[in-house]
Order: C-alpha cells, then sequence, then structure tokens
C-alpha cells in the first residue's frame, strides 16, 4: 500500500483526480489509526470530554497547595485540566519521556501528575506515536511506501521517528521551483517571493488578479459562474473557513459541491441534554424552560409541549393556573387517545418538575447522572426511527451523553457529591463536540478544493484562493526560558514562534508556487487587517491586476465581469413595496364576522382593520419564543394575579375591612414568593433583584392604597378576575373584569387595573375613547339584565390613583371628566356605530391600513356619531413591516 502523509491532510484533497489502486492520503488521524490497527496496538476510543475527566482526577491526586495549578484549579479545574492537558500532548510530540529534567518547579509538578498520568489518563498522539514507533522495531505494516506531503522537518519529533522507522519519499510538491508561464506577472511573482528580499513591479497583464468584494455570497457566487463557465480540471480552489458558503453557491450555479463542512455543537439534537439539565436548577429560568418546549426534538411530544409553551410564555413560571389549565388540557387530550403505561403527567414531572438545586452548591452527581442517562436512552429510542442522515447526529448526541456520564462517574470517585452550576455547565461544554452537517458532502466531479494552502503539492494551472482573511499571530509560547532549556536537554523538540512562522509562510507560498497559469485571490473588505501574504505581495511584487468586484457588478452598462467574462446580466430594480393606505380586496376574498370578539379585537377593528384581518382572519401571530412576557406587561399581569388571589379570600368588607397594615404585609410576604415562583419566575434570575423588589414594593403600596379607595367608596363586596359574555346583535362579546365593585346600594363599579400610564388614561378618558371600560360594562349590565350601566374606572399599581369621570364613587380619585359630557352608555352607542361603519368596509373588500407612510382619506373619516380614530400608526403593531417600507426611511 501507498500512503501519501500530510499534516493537513485529514480534510478535502485538491489533487487531480486519478484512477489508482493500493494508495491513499491520509493525514494525522488517520495515518495514526492505520499503523495502530496494522500493529495491533489498541485504538483510544475516550470521548475528548472523558479524557479531561481522567487528567483532571490526576491533576486532583498530585493537587497540593505548592503547585503551580492549585489556585487556577480551585476555581476552574476543566478548563486547567484542559490546558495543562495540552501541554502534556505538545511535550510528548516534541519527544518527552514523561521524565523530569532540570530543577524548574513546574516541569516537576508536571512530571509528579505523570506519576499518575501513565497509568491513568487516556495516551495522548505523542505516547501513541512512541507507543507505534517502538513496534516498528519488530513489526512490520503493510505500508509499502510512504510519501511525505510535508518537509520531514517540519514534522514532530514523535511523527519523525515514525516516518524514519517506516522509510518515506518527500513528495516533489513539497518544496516546488517557480513553474508559471515565462514573462507573466504569476512568473515575475513566484521568482521574487523565492528569494529573501528582492522586490519586482509586476505589469498587471491579470495572471494575478486580487478580486475585492463586500460578501462572501457575492464573492462566491462570481467565482462559481467562473468556474462553471470555463470549467473545472486544473483549477483548484482553497477555502480556509466558511468553505459551506462556496458549496451553496456551487449548487446555486448548477456545478456539484466540493464537500466542505460547517461542523457546529448546536445541533437541534446534541443541545437536548444541556436544556434538561439546565432545568434541574433553582430557581427555574423561564426562557431556558420555553427553549425546552419549542425544541425541534425533545424528550416530550410536541403535542403536550405545545400547550405548556403557550402558558410559560403568558405566565413565566411553573404552576400557575395558565400551567395548571395547559396540564389539565394535556391529561383531557391524551385520555382521548388511549394512551397507556406511562402517563404524560409523570414524564411532565421528571422534566419539567423535578427536584431543583441550588446553582452555588451544587447539585447531587446521582440525580445529574440519571437525567443524562435518561436523555440518553430516549436518544436510543429514537435514533430506531430516524433516517440515515440524522442516525449519524443521534449516535453523536448519545456518545455525548454517556461522556458527560462517564466524567461524573470520575467526579463521584475522587469522592465528589454534589456539582456547581459552573463547573457542570464546563463539563457539558466539552461533551458537546461540534458535529458536521449530514446534507453536506462532496458531489461527483467536483471542483479540486482544500482547507489548507499546504496541502496544494501538485502542479495546478489555476489557482482560486477565496476569503483570504487576516490570520492570528503565533502566541509566546507559555513557557519560560528556563523551562525550555530544560526541555531541549531532555530533547524535547519545541518551535519558537519564530520557526513556526517561517512554516506556515512555507505553507502559503506552496499553492502559489505550484500555480502555472493563474493565481486569483478574493479579498473581503470587511475583514479587520489582511492575510501577511497579500501584504507581502503587495509590499514586494505592486503593480498586480484588481477588481472591485460589487462596483463592477453595479455599475450601469456592464455585461460582464472584466479577467472573469463572467455575464451579469442587469436585473429590474424592485424597490420594496411602498405602504397604501387601503388593500382593496377582489370579490371572491370574503372578510367574514367572527362569531366571539372581545375588547381586545374590537379596538383593532375599529382603530386598526389591517391588524384585525392578520391577526384574527388570517391567525398571524408573533414567535412565542420571541415574546416571554416581561418588563410592564409581566409586572401588570402579576398584580392582577396578586389582588385576583387577594379578593378569593377576602372578598368582602368583613374579610378586609380589619386588616392590619401587619396582616396585609404577612399575607404579600406568604403570596409573593410563590406568584414570583409560578408566574413572575424571570424576576427570580440573577441580575433581576432590583426588579423584583420594584415589583414586590409597588404591589403592596398599590394593594394597600385599593383597600384605603374600597373603604372610602363604600364597597361592600369585590369580586376579581370575572369572566362576562353577552350577545350583541352585531357579535358575542367575551371579556374578563379586573375588578367588579358592589356598594352598599347595589350599584356596580367596573375597574380595570392598570400597571402604569396615568396620565394617558386621563387623556383617553377626557378625550371619550376609554372603550375597555365601556365594553366591560355593558358586558356586565347586559349579563346581569339591569337598565342601570356600572360605574367606570381605571386603578393604576405605579401610583395608587383611581382615575375616574367624577368623584361621586371614589372621593379621592384623580377626576377625567369627558370632554364631550358623555356617559359610558353614549359611549358605547358610537362604539356600535363605529363597528357598523368598519363591517361595512370589510364587506366591501377594503381594509385601512393606518401605517408609517400613509395619510387619511375621505374614507378614513369616520361617521360623526362614531368613535373618532387615533392619529398615526399603532407603536405596538407586529405587523408593520407587512405594509410595506416607506421609500423615504
Amino acid at each position: 500500500m501507498i500512503v501519501r502523509f500530510g499534516l493537513h491532510a485529514d480534510g478535502l484533497d485538491p489533487s487531480p483526480r486519478t484512477t489508482t489502486l493500493g494508495e491513499i492520503r491520509l493525514g494525522p488521524r488517520g495515518l495514526l489509526e492505520t499503523l495502530e490497527t496494522d500493529l495491533g496496538l489498541p485504538p483510544v476510543l475516550d470521548h475528548p470530554a472523558a479524557q479531561v475527566a481522567r487528567y483532571r482526577s490526576c491533576l486532583a491526586d498530585a493537587n497540593d497547595f505548592a503547585r503551580f495549578y492549585h489556585a487556577s484549579f480551585e476555581v476552574d479545574p476543566i478548563g486547567v485540566s484542559r490546558q495543562l492537558m495540552r501541554w502534556r500532548a505538545q511535550w510528548y510530540e516534541g519527544g518527552w519521556d514523561g521524565r523530569s529534567h532540570g530543577d524548574q518547579p513546574r516541569l516537576a509538578d508536571m512530571t509528579a501528575v505523570e506519576a499518575f498520568a501513565r497509568e491513568r489518563a487516556t495516551p495522548c498522539v505523542g505516547q501513541r506515536l512512541a507507543a507505534v514507533a517502538g513496534a516498528l522495531e519488530t513489526r512490520r505494516t503493510q505500508i509499502e511506501r510512504l510519501v511525505l506531503l510535508d518537509d520531514p522537518a517540519d514534522l514532530p519529533l514523535a511523527w519523525r521517528r515514525v516516518v524514519d522507522a517506516i522509510g518515506f519519499a518527500v513528495h516533489a510538491g513539497v518544496r516546488p521551483a517557480p513553474s508559471a508561464v515565462q514573462n507573466s506577472d504569476l512568473a515575475r511573482l513566484q521568482a521574487t517571493l523565492s528569494e529573501s528580499n528582492a522586490t519586482q513591479p509586476l505589469e498587471g497583464d491579470g495572471s494575478v488578479l486580487v478580486l475585492h468584494a463586500e460578501s462572501r455570497d457575492v464573492s462566491a457566487r462570481a467565482l462559481a459562474e467562473y468556474v462553471g463557465r470555463s470549467g473545472l480540471d486544473g483549477r483548484v480552489l482553497i477555502a480556509e473557513r466558511d468553505g459551506i458558503v462556496f458549496d451553496r453557491a456551487l449548487e446555486r450555479s448548477g456545478l456539484p459541491r466540493c464537500g466542505f463542512q460547517h461542523r457546529s455543537r448546536f445541533r437541534p439534537v446534541s443541545q437536548v441534554p444541556a436544556l434538561a439539565l439546565a432545568l434541574l436548577w433553582q430557581p427555574v429560568d423561564p426562557r431556558v424552560l420555553l427553549q425546552f418546549l419549542l425544541h425541534p426534538v425533545a424528550p416530550l411530544p410536541w403535542r403536550v409541549r405545545r400547550p405548556l409553551a403557550a402558558a410559560v410564555a403568558e405566565r413565566p413560571g411553573i404552576g400557575g393556573p395558565d400551567w395548571q389549565a395547559a396540564m389539565t388540557h394535556i391529561e383531557q387530550t391524551e385520555a382521548e387517545r388511549g394512551e397507556a403505561s406511562r402517563t404524560p403527567a409523570d414524564e411532565i414531572r421528571y422534566w419539567l418538575a423535578a427536584p431543583r438545586f441550588a446553582q452555588d452548591t451544587g447539585a447531587p452527581i446521582d440525580a445529574i447522572a440519571a437525567r443524562t442517562k435518561r436523555c440518553a436512552l430516549w436518544l436510543e429510542r429514537r435514533r430506531a426511527v430516524v433516517g440515515p442522515l440524522d442516525e449519524r447526529l443521534y449516535t453523536a448526541a448519545i456518545s455525548q451523553c454517556m461522556a458527560l456520564a462517564d466524567a461524573l462517574d470520575r467526579l463521584s470517585a475522587d469522592g465528589h457529591a454534589r456539582v456547581p452550576k459552573p463547573e457542570l455547565d464546563r463539563l457539558i461544554d466539552e461533551a458537546a463536540t461540534a458535529q458536521p452537517d449530514a446534507s453536506a458532502f462532496a458531489q461527483a466531479g467536483h471542483l479540486g478544493a482544500t482547507t489548507h494552502p499546504a496541502t496544494v503539492v501538485d502542479p495546478v494551472d489555476e489557482v482560486l484562493w477565496w476569503d483570504l482573511a487576516p490570520q492570528p499571530s503565533e502566541p509566546a509560547l507559555p513557557w519560560s526560558s528556563s523551562e525550555l532549556a530544560a526541555l531541549a536537554s531532555a530533547g524535547v523538540n519545541l518551535p519558537p514562534p519564530a520557526e513556526r512562522l517561517r512554516r506556515r509562510r512555507q505553507d502559503w507560498l506552496r499553492p502559489l508556487l505550484n500555480c502555472r497559469r493563474r493565481l486569483v485571490l478574493v479579498v473581503h473588505r470587511s475583514e479587520r487587517g489582511r492575510h501577511p501574504l497579500l501584504g507581502e505581495i503587495e509590499h514586494r511584487c505592486p503593480g498586480f491586476r484588481e477588481l472591485d468586484l460589487d462596483g463592477t457588478l453595479l455599475r450601469d452598462g456592464v455585461d460582464a465581469l472584466p479577467q472573469l467574462g463572467v455575464h451579469t446580466p442587469a436585473l429590474p430594480v424592485r424597490p420594496p413595496r411602498p405602504p397604501q393606505r387601503w388593500w382593496s380586496l377582489p370579490p371572491h376574498v370574503a372578510l367574514p364576522a367572527r362569531p366571539v370578539e372581545s375588547y381586545t379585537s374590537l379596538s383593532k377593528l375599529y382603530d386598526y382593520p389591517h391588524e384585525w384581518v392578520l391577526r384574527y382572519l388570517a391567525d398571524l401571530r408573533p414567535g412565542r419564543a420571541a415574546n416571554i412576557h416581561d418588563r410592564g406587561l409581566l409586572y401588570g399581569n402579576l398584580a392582577h394575579r396578586l389582588f385576583e388571589r387577594f379578593f378569593d379570600v377576602h372578598p368582602g368588607r368583613s374579610q378586609w375591612g380589619g386588616l392590619s397594615e401587619t396582616d396585609l404585609r404577612d399575607w404579600l410576604d406568604s403570596n409573593l414568593a410563590r406568584l414570583f415562583e409560578s408566574e413572575g419566575a424571570v424576576l427570580l434570575q440573577r441580575g433581576r433583584g432590583g426588579d423584583r423588589q420594584y415589583v414586590a414594593n409597588r404591589i403592596e403600596q398599590a394593594l394597600a392604597g385599593l383597600l384605603r379607595h374600597l373603604h372610602g367608596a363604600a364597597i361592600e363586596r369585590v369580586r376579581s378576575e370575572v369572566p362576562q359574555e353577552a350577545r350583541h346583535p352585531a357579535f358575542e362579546l367575551r371579556g374578563t373584569i379586573d375588578l367588579l365593585l358592589t356598594d352598599a346600594d347595589e350599584r356596580r363599579v367596573v375597574v380595570d387595573v392598570k400597571w402604569g400610564s396615568e396620565p394617558y388614561r386621563e387623556r383617553e378618558m377626557q378625550a371619550g375613547r376609554h372603550l375597555q371600560l365601556a365594553t366591560y360594562a355593558w358586558l356586565q349590565r347586559s349579563a346581569e339584565g339591569r337598565d342601570d350601566w356600572p360605574y367606570p374606572a381605571y386603578y393604576i399599581v405605579t401610583t395608587g390613583n383611581v382615575v375616574a369621570p367624577d368623584r361621586s364613587v371614589f372621593p379621592n380619585a384623580v377626576v377625567a371628566p369627558p370632554e364631550t359630557g358623555e356617559s359610558v352608555a353614549e359611549l358605547w352607542q358610537r362604539a356600535e356605530v363605529t363597528h357598523g361603519w368598519r363591517r361595512a368596509q370589510l364587506d366591501r373588500g377594503l381594509v385601512e391600513v393606518p401605517a408609517d407612510g400613509t395619510e387619511p382619506d375621505e374614507r378614513s373619516r369616520p361617521p360623526q356619531d362614531g368613535l373618532g380614530t387615533p392619529e398615526g400608526p399603532d407603536r405596538f403593531d407586529d405587523f408593520r413591516l407587512l405594509t410595506g417600507i416607506d421609500p423615504a426611511q
């Protein structure tokens, strides 16, 4: 067997397609695994997270107050273990034998750790190579010929010992001589960069072309079109990062994909264990809970998660009335399905309502491990029913779960009983290795491509180096000069930064020197800085041909890209549709009346008809994940719920009339904490203590103030959150009255509770637009069949004030008398007129759109005896991007 071996050859192969037998190209991982198999050496199968856990155990056993890593290890054992593992791997690959040399304290500490690690830690690459080199002294492999794709002097010492034992030849393209067509810019560039300090201006003949672009997508599509027109043979593409963008451009151009991968730790399947474990902490994080419920895959079926997600978005927490209603709905629907064995309620309790633990003191390892293994069992069951593309992702997720379980078992064996949240997060990060996209694969006949320039060792007509981006600088070695001297005296070869930079430059020059006809470099302006190779070319060989890709594409009259020959037919400019004040629907599209309306829907119909159509007829709504309630909306909900709980147990003056301040405060202290847990858990998160105290103080003051207003108004009975419904000639109306009060004369008072915005409510009442109060008053009057209308008022939580038309009921109210002097009954009559006006428009297929960039016309003017319409668009319009974009903006 002939093996072509390179340090960067584990990825894509840019070599020309040839028909061979018994020849293979391998990188370090592939060759090491092949040699271990041939020589009968045991493979290393440990997950990376398990490797960190093993070495952490060794560090812990060797740790004392004198070790150099002691302080950092106490704070971040996972990070320290990973970093020292890297040091250990570098040393072994450089020729370390695991023993101390000299009197350097840190080297002595590492040697002390190695006394444990030699037996217990996972062998690193250097150790495995040492075992291979030892086995090669007495055994043979099936490798007949080894061809190096890198300079043997650039190989780490452990690798050099192995390839020396096998015997090797060096590929001619590793140290290429200039090969470009004579008297071309490319030939001049090759000759100049091959020398140390020479400079030579170029003539701009196009054999060296630099494309400047703003967008990766645009540049990738332009190059893909160029390759498609000029052919795939004789060209090599270099894309060191984001090659998947280029593959998509090839696909859009009808060309085969090269097989670039986009690896990510955030595949949906691999996120499930992390989300499940994040629910173990107290207090529960509603956003994590909502992510778990809305995730594409989860241990609970979607039919169960959907109603719970809606409840959490509305009332962020677990256990509130909305949550209980969702649970009841789930139990009913599951009973109708006839589900047996474990009930959904049991599964919900396990995944969502299991015991929770304080983040600082940590969760018991047994509880974490049990949950991790439960995830693995669910993944195993799912893997059996998914397709072949998803099967690999499930296998990887199962491996992550088992690696995490193994790490937890080792912590338990080391005497740890609990794991704090920060440490568990680090363990999860270690286990969550990046996974490839199973749908991204190379297609037959693709363009030669690579992710590393050093792999271009064969002569090629044209090199397309896409996204030539700035490179990170070589970091200084983390060891002192005396430590490096001690390591060197022990035979450990660790190349200094200058040597590593020299090797990187040789890697960058390799495709350039192996190029025969044209070198195309694509540079994106969005990058800060420039690639060192481009900087060297600009300095030593100015005058190369350049092309501004974006400017050329946008220039009028250009039908082809210069130097590339890619046709650029002009496309008509299609500006975004400007907003229109009216939508006119064709006759066959009906806008039917809804059988049931509420105040919210009626207010949209009267003021912003397009929102009524889109929300209630088209059923368009914002996504739940982006709509978890917080701030004013959440605070108002909490106040409503607390008032409801209070008046459920204190409905009459005899119950609340004699409460002292101490009694009220005790009741609030007992109920507020439970309320925050069940419906306001976002306020229990770290960093929200100030908000939580603010809300608690405001609600406490508001309840005390409300009771004072009730005393002053001689209220006898209070009902909260009263559901009502009544039949109107045009629709059925339903609503929930926040507070329904009854005084000694049996007069009804409807009070709507608002968190804030007292000045707005005053202006609204003065303008005769307090439609919400009129709606609730009509509902209560109709439900009871009474002739008199209930008295309307607002209660503002943040100020503790009642806003009312007069002081006939509440002596201490903030008075906002309607300017027209109309009663609430007359306001409702105007609302009925407005309803008929809007309904007639909809029946004719006309929908008014009061959006930015539009002006009202004659059709926008309401009837004289109807409600007035607000000026300007709705500040809370969820559909403003669907109504058009004003060109002036």
